[in-house]
């Protein structure tokens, strides 16, 4: 989307602050200590320093190249800059996988095919991370930005005809105070 080159430095702001320990806490429980995880769509790099001070090997992948570049000078980790829809996940082998909101803006016909394509690059037993705002239909905010809003039933109707087990859920209010709830999955690749 261009808001996120265009409005990178906006973006950046309104979001590094904000402490990830409420929804990030119940995914590290299921990686060990040292585990490559990489962050797509890391957007500022805020959940990427998260997992840096608690001793995970964390990989950005972002967009937009102002994000790529304060990304990684906030986090101090290396930050890839690419597209999740072209980038070939076939290539890596990673332990864990976040999608912290990465996926809001994407078509419901295509979340499914597209957490597939991403999940290529998770090992056997690996975690992925998926969080999405909860509603219905479509949204759009102040700048323009189109948001798919789901429910709980919708997107366990997706994760179950896929290679994993649901090993956690749970919801939150945003913590950047706009009153949207957001769904949450811990997910583990079972082949």
């Amino acid at each position: 989307m261009d808001y996120y080159h265009r409005e990178y430095k906006a973006y950046f702001k309104s979001t590094v602050h904000v402490d990830p320990s409420s929804f990030l806490g119940p995914v590290v429980e299921h990686l060990s200590p040292g585990a490559e995880v990489w962050d797509v769509g890391c957007g500022a790099g805020r959940d990427l320093l998260w997992l840096k001070q608690r001793g995970f090997n964390a990989v950005g992948l972002e967009r937009s190249r102002g994000l790529v570049r304060m990304a990684g000078q906030h986090s101090g980790c290396r930050v890839i800059w690419g597209d999740f829809t072209t980038f070939d996940f076939s290539r890596v082998a990673v332990d864990g996988i976040l999608l912290t909101g990465a996926l809001v803006h994407v078509h419901r016909e295509d979340l499914a095919p597209l957490l597939t394509h991403i999940t290529a690059g998770l090992k056997s037993g690996g975690i992925l991370f998926l969080s999405l705002k909860q509603g219905n239909g479509i949204s759009e905010d102040t700048t323009g930005r189109s948001f798919y809003l789901w429910q709980e039933a919708e997107l366990k109707s997706i994760f179950h005809p896929m290679s994993f087990d649901l090993v956690h859920s749970f919801k939150n209010t945003s913590l950047l105070k706009t009153g949207e709830c957001w769904l949450a999955y811990v997910l583990k690749k079972i082949s």
